[in-house]
C-alpha cells in the first residue's frame, strides 16, 4: 500500500508539472504569435512612411538614382512569408541608410521639417522592429531550450509543440 501511494504522489506530482510546462509554453507560444503579428504592422507602417520619405528625398538626388531604385524595387515586393520579409525589410533599411548619407550634405533638405518628422519616424520604427525581433528571438530561444530538456521534451511531443525559427537580423 505505501508503495501505491508513492506512485500515485509522484503521478499527480508529474500532472501537475506538465499542466504548469503547457500553461508556460502556452504563454510564449501566444506571446510569440502576438509579436509576429505586431512586426507585420510595423512592417506595413514603416513601408507607408518611406513613401512619402522618397517623395522629399528624391528631388535632391541625382537623376535616375540607383539607390532609390531599388529602395522602390523592395517595397514594392510583397512577401507573405515572414522571414522573407524580414529579409527585405532589412535590404531597405540598408538603402535607407545609403539614402541618407548620400543626403546629409542637402542643407535644405535636411531643415525640412516634414524630412526631420519622417527620418526621425523611420528611424524609430526600425528600432522598434529591431526590439521586436530581439523580444520574438528570446522567446524562441526559450521554447527551442525547452524542447531539448528532459522531462519539458516529452511534453512537447505528446501536446505536438514544435520549435520555434529564429528571426536573423
Amino acid at each position: 500500500m505505501p508503495i501505491l501511494n508513492i506512485l500515485l504522489i509522484v503521478g499527480i506530482s508529474f500532472l501537475i508539472y506538465g499542466v504548469a510546462i503547457y500553461a508556460v509554453l502556452s504563454h510564449l507560444k501566444t506571446s510569440s504569435e502576438s509579436l509576429l503579428n505586431s512586426l507585420k504592422s510595423k512592417f506595413i507602417k514603416r513601408s507607408d512612411s518611406l513613401e512619402g520619405l522618397i517623395k522629399l528625398i528624391e528631388p535632391s538626388l541625382k537623376k535616375n538614382d540607383k539607390t532609390i531604385k531599388e529602395l522602390k524595387d523592395f517595397l514594392s515586393k510583397k512577401e507573405n512569408d515572414l522571414l522573407k520579409q524580414v529579409l527585405v525589410q532589412n535590404n531597405i533599411s540598408k538603402k535607407v541608410a545609403e539614402i541618407f548619407s548620400k543626403v546629409s550634405k542637402d542643407k535644405d533638405l535636411n531643415a525640412d521639417k516634414n524630412f526631420k518628422r519622417l527620418k526621425s519616424s523611420f528611424e524609430k520604427d526600425t528600432k522598434e522592429i529591431e526590439s521586436v525581433i530581439n523580444k520574438y528571438n528570446s522567446i524562441s530561444s526559450s521554447i527551442n531550450e525547452a524542447s531539448e530538456e528532459f522531462p519539458k521534451n516529452i511534453i512537447f511531443r505528446v501536446l505536438k509543440i514544435t520549435k520555434i525559427e529564429k528571426i536573423n537580423l
